[in-house]
């Protein structure tokens, strides 16, 4: 149940930009010696004094990467230079040496920035000396309208705004460029750093860069041995990460010291973690995005493996882990209704208490229930072993493997589509594809009765198919899209770019009374869809609240660790202006699984659909 069409927008270029650099590195870092006996522990914990310092180091990258649109920094590999800067960095250990580290860092990327001890006044900005061929003619300032890269084309894109002066002064509506951003560093190191630049004739961004030796961006990476490479590699990965989070994620609710004691934590897991466990690498990262909340944020591999399940599915229960239901056929050694009682050795309880720690998600019954779906996934042909109580209260030990797909862990017991009940066509779109749904969804006309199955689904949904179930074409109520457009750091006076998405009727016309069924699963496209449901009145909702993380549209960043990040990118409102990201939309008819249900067999969200049908 991950997202299976994100939307890309990094550009195959930049993606093999980075990629090219980290395999020569990683070339040299194979080729390398190991460390010595007397090496620094390449899991050692972060100083005090050192996770000061790259706290430091992530939070000017982030303000001068997407706020400072200079020349250098627009096409700076900031993957390899996050890795540098940490390797750089960590040995800082007085505020001093911060800020002569951090100066010489930057001194290429942000040649109009100023690292200053916090203690002191901010310096003056200098005035620009211009060469009478190379006059100033106007403004430049970083445009985002989303999550994207310079020059990038589609939803989310980012460019460098060149305004004209106008009677020698700066259009409006753009930041001073004599009046820099000032921020507090931590660790007594303040950043000043103009936000909007200078534009000179010949097309620079001033002031220019300097070519001095000493202002050449550093390279440790380069020398540095291979396991200390490797440690910054996985320190760096929560860097990129958390600066392009913490400016640009649409609806996440931490505050100043919120996002703050985020970047700490997760650097801090990062120096610690086993580089060779490919599990453990994605953790530190994972726990970040277990701060802000988004069910749909993840991270992955570049063309990773196809995930499994064990052949049953599960719910938390009363306080127990219940085999809720196993594929029929299967043989999987347990029953519905048996207790699982310890997963892979450890009690259930506390395992999916680990597991929830890294888990998304605006809510804790969302992140119980990702934490479930995450313990259950794995390699194909991997197992899982558990010890379950049955009914009698007998305790017995079950090794199961890993075999079938994904849907597996949904809660309905259905096929794909079928006809539930004379006349009433159950659809479940947790197992199709967009194609599939839209030969699903004609199959309804001239029914009584359709049941959309929304359970554990993301993006196989109805989408604009649902102006099938729509039958006043006057109907103008918009879902609104809202995509943010940042125009200074830190998400100060942060503006929205609206999107509107009218429904329009569509033949065929289903006349069907329709119900949709949810659960906190119900993510992306499917809780997106919703919206124009109520909106609308398209249909009974019947269910939970949904997990609060709609939209199809994903941004994505690649980290220095070779993952993917992608988070979702957009805020969804509804129709009045009530916030849907974050909180999820409640069901008109509560229908929660019971232990009595999962023990008769019985779905009791469709059977309440059923009812409601026959009304």
């Amino acid at each position: 149940m991950k997202i299976k069409q994100p939307q890309t927008h990094v550009s195959a270029a930049r993606r093999s930009g980075v990629l090219a650099r980290l395999a020569l590195a990683g070339a040299w870092i194979l080729s390398a010696p190991a460390l010595a006996t007397d090496a620094p522990d390449p899991r050692r914990p972060l100083s005090a004094e050192g996770a000061v310092s790259v706290a430091a180091l992530a939070k000017a990258m982030s303000l001068v990467r997407f706020f400072h649109p200079s020349d250098v920094a627009i096409r700076l590999d900031w993957a390899e230079f996050a890795v540098n800067g940490v390797l750089a960095v960590e040995d800082a250990a007085t505020p001093e040496e911060r800020r002569k580290t951090l100066s010489k860092l930057f001194g290429t990327v942000a040649p109009g920035g100023h690292f200053f001890l916090s203690e002191e006044d901010a310096p003056e900005i200098e005035l620009i000396r211009t060469e009478p061929d190379n006059q100033i003619v106007g403004v430049l300032t970083a445009d985002h309208v989303g999550f994207g890269e310079f020059g990038g084309v589609g939803i989310f894109h980012r460019a460098r705004l060149f305004t004209a002066l106008e009677a020698g002064r700066a259009l409006r509506g753009f930041p001073d460029p004599m009046t820099p951003w000032v921020a507090d560093l931590g660790g007594g190191v303040s950043l000043s750093l103009p936000i909007t630049l200078w534009a000179s004739t010949k097309g620079q961004s001033l002031p220019a860069a300097t070519h001095e030796a000493d202002a050449v961006v550093p390279r440790p990476l380069l020398t540095a041995p291979r396991d200390e490479v490797r440690r910054a590699v996985r320190i760096g990965s929560v860097v990129v990460a958390w600066g392009a989070l913490r400016h640009f994620h649409p609806w996440s609710t931490l505050e100043n010291d919120g996002w703050n004691a985020a970047l700490n934590e997760s650097i801090a897991l990062a120096a610690t973690t086993d580089h060779e466990d490919p599990a453990a690498m994605l953790r530190p990262v994972q726990r970040l995005l277990a701060h802000v909340g988004d069910a749909q944020a993840h991270i992955e591999l570049h063309m990773a493996p196809a995930m499994f399940a064990p052949p049953l599915s599960w719910a938390w229960i009363d306080g127990e882990l219940i085999i809720s239901n196993t594929p029929e056929g299967a043989d999987t050694r347990v029953a519905r209704g048996d207790v699982v009682v310890e997963i892979d050795g450890v009690p259930a309880a506390e395992a999916i208490e680990i597991a929830a720690a890294f888990a998304p998600g605006a809510t804790d019954r969302l992140r119980r229930a990702l934490a479930l779906d995450d313990i259950a996934l794995g390699a194909r042909g991997s197992e899982i072993a558990l010890v379950v109580r049955s009914e009698s209260g007998e305790e017995r030990p079950v090794r199961l493997t890993r075999t079938e797909p994904p849907s597996t862990l949904a809660p309905s017991r259905r096929g794909p589509v079928e006809e539930v009940a004379p006349g009433v066509l159950y659809i479940n779109t947790a197992v199709l594809d967009e194609s599939a749904i839209i030969d699903a969804i004609h199959r309804a006309t001239g029914k009584r009765g359709l049941i959309i199955d929304y359970r554990a689904a993301d993006d196989g949904a109805l989408g604009e198919q649902l102006g099938m179930l729509l039958h006043d074409t006057e109907a103008a109520w918009p879902a609104r899209t809202w995509i943010p457009t940042p125009r200074r750091p830190d998400r100060v006076d942060l503006a929205f770019e609206q999107h509107e998405g009218i429904l329009i009727s569509r033949p065929p016309e289903i006349d069907a009374r329709v119900v949709f069924l949810t659960d906190v699963r119900t993510l992306g496209q499917a809780e997106a869809d919703l919206v124009p449901v109520r909106g609308y009145d398209l249909g009974v909702i019947i269910g939970e609240r949904t997990g609060g993380s709609p939209g199809r549209w994903l941004a994505e960043e690649w980290l220095p660790s070779g993952h993917w990040l992608r988070w979702t990118g957009v805020l969804v409102r509804d129709g009045d202006g009530e916030t849907i990201s974050g909180t999820g939309i409640a069901p008109d008819v509560d229908a929660i699984v019971t232990r009595a249900g999962v023990l008769a067999g019985r779905d009791e969200a469709l059977e309440l659909a059923l009812e409601l049908i026959d009304r």
